[in-house]
């Protein structure tokens, strides 16, 4: 805004003083998105803390942070759309949210649980089933889908393949669809 004054008086009377807000203000944006940055060390700890990843090795929980993306989510963001494409799946890392369809209350899902994984069993070439949205401030942990990074997920980290096809198992659709999904993700095809 000073640098914009009508009056001259009031406008910056040097670059010296210009620059210097400048990178004041940069320097305060720039730590503002670190801070929104999950730490390796968290990150790790949280993994570590999961069911989900039990029987992980230190290395495999250490790829498994390689290949996600993490991201604080506020509360009343819609992570998933009911008919959008299935181009990812998450394991929630903390806070609520809550599954539904058509409006309707279907699921409030906890730390530790998948949510999107009938995408990874898909492979991605179906749209979603359900909305899911935060209810509190969230930490999701994000992996994406789609045919080719399934068959390397498979044959690069089969330990993350067979653990998220067992928490599919206990989704209602995903008895017909696990014989699919083997035939997609299957190394020689």
């Amino acid at each position: 805004r000073k640098a914009m004054q009508k009056d001259l008086a009031r406008r910056y009377q040097s670059w010296g003083e210009f620059s210097f807000d400048l990178a004041d203000a940069f320097r305060a944006e720039h730590l503002a998105h670190r801070t929104e940055e999950v730490a390796d060390s968290e990150k790790f700890n949280t993994l570590r803390g999961m069911p989900f990843f039990n029987e992980f090795s230190d290395a495999e929980l250490w790829e498994v942070m390689r290949i996600s993306s993490w991201e604080n989510l506020p509360a009343g963001t819609t992570i998933m759309q009911d008919g959008d494409p299935g181009d990812f799946f998450c394991i929630l890392a903390s806070g609520e949210v809550k599954v539904t369809k058509r409006k309707k209350l279907l699921n409030v899902l906890t730390p530790g649980e998948c949510f999107g994984e009938m995408a990874y069993i898909r492979g991605g070439e179906l749209p979603r089933h359900a909305t899911v949205e935060s209810m509190t401030d969230v930490l999701v942990s994000e992996f994406e889908t789609g045919r080719d990074w399934i068959r390397g997920i498979r044959r690069r980290w089969p330990f993350l393949s067979r653990q998220i096809a067992r928490a599919a198992r206990t989704h209602p659709q995903a008895r017909g669809r696990l014989r699919r999904f083997d035939e997609l993700t299957d190394p020689a095809k």
